[in-house]
């Protein structure tokens, strides 16, 4: 059993994590949103920065940290195309 204190560490860290990974599905909705929108309504130049924005998220997905805050399942490339699938 784990001491007191290491207990409340233990369940303040969940909260920081679940207050992450909805702010992270947050941001993946409406760039998923951009980009459909740059794509169907021919902008190159929104289609050519949120490529930018994919290429940064899948650098996130391969730091070490995001396994540390957001667990073993969290993958943005995996919630990404989740919610595409979504939203049809």
């Amino acid at each position: 059993m784990l001491p007191v204190e290491a207990r409340k560490a233990d369940f303040r860290l969940c909260e920081v994590g679940k207050d992450i990974t909805k702010a992270t599905t947050i941001v993946v909705k409406s760039l998923t949103v951009l980009d459909k929108v740059a794509h169907d309504e021919d902008h190159p130049v929104v289609a050519h920065e949120m490529a930018m924005l994919n290429g940064a998220l899948a650098l996130l997905d391969k730091a070490p940290m995001t396994g540390l805050l957001f667990g073993d399942g969290m993958n943005f490339l995996k919630l990404t195309g989740k919610l595409k699938r979504q939203r049809g």
